[in-house]
């Protein structure tokens, strides 16, 4: 997987092309970034979110910088039961079909970041190559396992979103699912997924955080460091600010359903 995996330099056009994960094209634009939603998952929303860089490959990178050791120990503690716990509640509320949705449009060389227990990997399209990290010992564990069974190019390690050492430029496609409300610096990781995607490339995120309903904005900020506590995830976070902050733009439109509201910003 490595051999097959070169890293590029930036090239002279850094605008964005964005696309929706299904498909909508809103065309090009300087660096900005597709929402794709608030989607209600528990007393949750949540989001689904692509960016992709416009034109222009990965040795495997390394991970350091400041990890929160309470998260850490968090999900180290949850590895083992982790799909147990939440395998039901995806299926019924559709966030196994929106894993599914987000990932197929991953291409290319893949870097995913705060990869949990691989709970994508069952969807990476044969062709890509994927490495997955995570900054829980016992999650990387889980996952190395879940690699083990699936016959696809899965290279699974420790580390950390925030600080990646790997060039610029480097992935054809980088993924982040539920992960944003973990990170002790999420702003910082959105900047680094920026800067090892390739011009062309794309940055996947399927995200839960702040509600545009008031009424669910304060049961989560009621409630967020409770769950953070126990889960050692704030999942109240603002995601499209989050993306602004990392110096991304958002342009916007909206489609609904009945379990997901799917927003390009």
């Amino acid at each position: 997987i490595v051999e097959k995996i070169r890293p590029v330099t930036f090239g002279a056009d850094k605008r964005l092309r964005v696309q929706s994960g299904g498909g909508l094209s809103m065309g090009l634009f300087s660096p900005r970034v597709l929402a794709g939603g608030a989607l209600l998952y528990a007393a949750t929303a949540g989001g689904f979110y692509l960016i992709v860089k416009k034109n222009e490959g990965s040795q495997l990178p390394q991970f350091e910088g400041p990890l929160s050791e309470r998260t850490k120990a968090v999900y180290s503690n949850l590895a083992k039961k982790y799909d147990n716990m939440v395998g039901l509640d995806e299926f019924f509320m559709g966030i196994s079909s929106l894993r599914k949705q987000l990932v197929a449009n991953c291409s290319g060389s893949v870097l995913e970041v705060a990869a949990g227990t691989g709970r994508n990997f069952k969807y990476y399209p044969e062709h890509c190559n994927v490495i997955a990290a995570d900054n829980s010992p016992g999650m990387v564990e889980v996952c190395k396992e879940k690699a083990k069974e699936l016959e696809k190019s899965i290279v699974v390690m420790e580390g950390d979103a925030q600080k990646i050492h790997a060039p610029d430029s480097t992935f054809d496609t980088v993924v982040d699912t539920f992960g944003l409300c973990s990170f002790s610096d999420p702003v910082e990781a959105l900047r680094e997924m920026k800067r090892v995607v390739k011009p062309g490339g794309k940055i996947l995120l399927l995200e839960h955080g702040k509600s545009h309903y008031q009424w669910l904005t304060t049961f989560l900020n009621e409630r967020a460091d409770a769950h953070a506590e126990r889960y050692g995830c704030y999942w109240n976070r603002d995601i499209l600010a989050l993306v602004e902050k990392s110096g991304m733009s958002i342009k916007y439109k909206a489609v609904q359903s009945s379990t997901a509201v799917l927003t390009q910003i």
